[in-house]
């Protein structure tokens, strides 16, 4: 998961309820964006992992090995404003720029 959103709780409920057990979900976020310490606590068959990083850097993606992962989310951080719309662009542009280096895309 690229990005966090507080208004998304339940998101990482979903994700485990579909999950094969003994997954792992990483969340990438900017510091002090991750979700609350406690959300790992709910999980029963996922891991959860949080790194902060920004989702825009291609080079803090590269370092997550994206063409090792599954599936990819982007989340929108923040309010849906015309800021968080570009930065969540930006997110895209920079994982598909780190899958062609990887040379996957």
């Amino acid at each position: 998961v690229l990005g966090w959103n507080p208004q998304m709780p339940d998101l990482l409920a979903q994700i485990d309820e579909v999950s094969p057990p003994g997954s792992t979900i990483t969340i990438l976020s900017q510091p002090g964006a991750a979700p609350p310490a406690n959300a790992a606590s709910a999980l029963r068959r996922c891991r959860l992992e949080k790194v902060e990083a920004d989702p825009t850097r291609v080079e803090d993606l590269r370092q997550m090995h994206l063409g090792k992962i599954d599936s990819i989310l982007i989340l929108q951080e923040g309010g849906g404003g015309e800021v968080q719309d570009s930065r969540s662009l930006a997110c895209i542009l920079a994982v598909q720029e780190a899958l062609r280096r990887e040379g996957i895309a």
